[in-house]
């Protein structure tokens, strides 16, 4: 069996096409294929081209271009770029030992030091905590020392003033944090105000992704249920747009004429 590793990009977890190419190849030559998600925000930790392959690469290319553009008509310009990458890619054309790149080396070492192969679900698992602890980190940022803050200030509220509300300690905290940017709340109170006033246009909506596959775990994309979910999408799709077409086409109803009962008047008769 081979594994595709991807990440949760829309065209890779909502691409039936592809996961319809995945069975027929299976059909047609008895190999399975299937294709992972990597958990979300793990692409960086989990992915091998990223952990071991790209860093050396990046530095090999920007040495190259360098000396490249030392020599005369040397310079690398988007016409001959390709061939560039080519040679160093493959080590054609006399391409120079210090500048080849060695991406197979390199992605051998990346999928065992990330440990999708060999498998080894203690270094995913300790790779995935020290990135993204969910009681450490929040989207990057220690959240510990927050808390503890939190406390204090929700002790010191209870202890001189009195005050166990939530709601309060939350527009307590929120007027703490404007003033220590110097940002008055009458200010922050007036934007609002004239935002809706002058009817500030919405902000375009994004596309939305996935929202038939969790991927905090990560998910196998060719798994049944999720192809299943991705026919009925399809279809749900396909017939929408029969709906739309046909009411497009149909033909436009008869009006029927409308009859005057006024009685015609009389042309005047000129002497």
């Amino acid at each position: 069996m081979t594994v595709v590793f991807v990440d949760g990009h829309f065209s890779h977890v909502n691409n039936l096409l592809l996961v319809r190419y995945c069975q027929d190849f299976f059909k047609d030559t008895g190999k399975r294929v299937e294709i992972f998600c990597l958990p979300v925000g793990q692409t960086n930790p989990l992915q091998p081209f990223d952990v071991t392959a790209f860093g050396g690469i990046k530095k090999k290319w920007h040495s190259y271009v360098g000396s490249r553009n030392a020599l005369a008509g040397g310079m690398i310009t988007k016409d001959n770029f390709l061939s560039h990458i080519v040679k160093l890619w493959f080590h054609k054309d006399g391409c120079p030992e210090k500048f080849a790149f060695r991406a197979g080396e390199c992605l051998k070492s990346g999928f065992q030091k990330c440990g999708l192969f060999p498998f080894s679900p203690e270094v995913i698992r300790n790779t995935v905590k020290a990135h993204h602890d969910p009681n450490k980190f929040n989207c990057g940022v220690h959240i510990e020392a927050e808390r503890e803050k939190d406390a204090k200030l929700a002790k010191f509220l209870l202890d001189e003033y009195d005050i166990v509300s939530q709601d309060k300690f939350g527009r307590i905290k929120e007027f703490i944090l404007l003033t220590k940017q110097d940002i008055a709340p009458a200010a922050v109170l007036a934007g609002a105000l004239q935002k809706r006033l002058f009817e500030e246009a919405p902000k375009k909506q994004r596309r939305p992704t996935n929202k038939q596959l969790d991927l905090q775990s990560g998910a196998m994309v060719t798994a049944g249920e999720f192809v299943e979910v991705l026919v009925r999408n399809e279809a749900a799709k396909a017939a929408e747009a029969a709906a739309k077409k046909a009411k497009r086409n149909a033909p436009e109803p008869k009006t029927s004429k409308k009859t005057s009962n006024s009685v015609p008047k009389k042309k005047m008769k000129t002497a």
